[in-house]
């Protein structure tokens, strides 16, 4: 699973630093956008599981790609910001391919059942729900204070 991506995100830095004047062209990064979508596609895996490859495809696609940024603050809420908005973003446009191509692939949907045990959470207790939307609650706010934005 790993192992896909890392290969995949080692296609765009070495492409890219390369031939730097490649950035020039979109064509490139739609063509690479549409080989990122095949090859993750590829193998017998459950629909939730793509997606956790596809984001983290479009992840590691975005930092390939170097940022615009002035200093070390800067590039970090470049990214920050990127991964928030491009990671869902570019991991439903890798799907469009990633899909058909896994059902090309395994001669059929069946195989995009989910495969993570999604039940489990069916039986956490109240403490266990509590402390799970505190923790989400907690990491929305250091990322709503580090990005700067004011409070009021």
């Amino acid at each position: 699973m790993v192992g896909a991506v890392v290969v995949l995100w080692l296609t765009w830095v070495l492409l890219y630093h390369l031939i730097p004047s490649l950035y020039a062209f979109g064509a490139v990064a739609v063509a690479l956008g549409i080989f990122t979508g095949i090859v993750l596609g590829v193998g017998r895996q459950g629909v939730d599981l793509m997606a956790i490859r596809l984001f983290l495809a479009s992840t590691a696609v975005l930092a390939a790609t170097p940022a615009v940024c002035g200093g070390p603050a800067d590039c970090f809420h470049a990214y920050q910001i990127g991964v928030v908005a491009f990671g869902p973003f570019g991991a439903v446009l890798m799907a469009v391919f990633a899909i058909p191509t896994s059902v090309v692939w395994n001669k059929g949907a069946s195989s995009l059942r989910p495969e993570l045990p999604w039940r489990r959470f069916s039986r956490l207790k109240s403490w266990q729900w509590a402390l799970a939307w505190l923790t989400a609650a907690t990491f929305l706010l250091a990322l709503y204070l580090s990005l700067g934005i004011p409070a009021y």
